[in-house]
């Protein structure tokens, strides 16, 4: 949609997020180490009121959990509880294309609409707000 709207616009489209290939080597060489049998055996802590609170592995993909998901607070608590186990994988998922997307999208001039997935919205709303916060060198 957010394609349609900018063609139909006749707005630049900037694809901001790092290549997928670069993605996945990163990823593959931080579970390297990862001894998985610890982290199948791992437990992370739910909250009572936490939208996850019935999410397991027998009902993961239910329509209720796939809907409890699609909020923020559902996305940021499962990136927080899988950064409890395996927080090298959620570095470089998360928090290193949350960089990556700034630096993106501080290079774009005029007005910018940017579409991002729900689950890197905390990360880029907390780099803009710093990136934000610092003066401004000149060339």
């Amino acid at each position: 949609v957010a394609m349609e709207e900018a063609r139909r616009m006749g707005a630049r489209v900037v694809h901001g997020d790092r290549n997928i290939d670069i993605t996945m080597q990163r990823l593959q060489s931080s579970l390297r180490d990862v001894d998985f049998t610890k982290v199948l055996r791992s437990t992370v802590s739910v909250q009572p009121t936490s939208p996850l609170r019935h999410v397991n592995l027998s009902n993961m993909f239910t329509e209720e959990t796939v809907e409890a998901m699609k909020t923020r607070e559902a996305a940021s608590e499962m990136m927080n509880m899988t950064k409890q186990v395996l927080p090298e994988a959620v570095r470089v998922i998360r928090d290193e294309r949350d960089e990556f997307m700034v630096e993106k999208l501080l290079a774009c001039s005029g007005r910018v609409v940017a579409v991002v997935g729900i689950g890197h919205m905390d990360g880029i709303e907390k780099l803009w707000g710093e990136a934000m916060q610092k003066p401004k060198v000149k060339k």
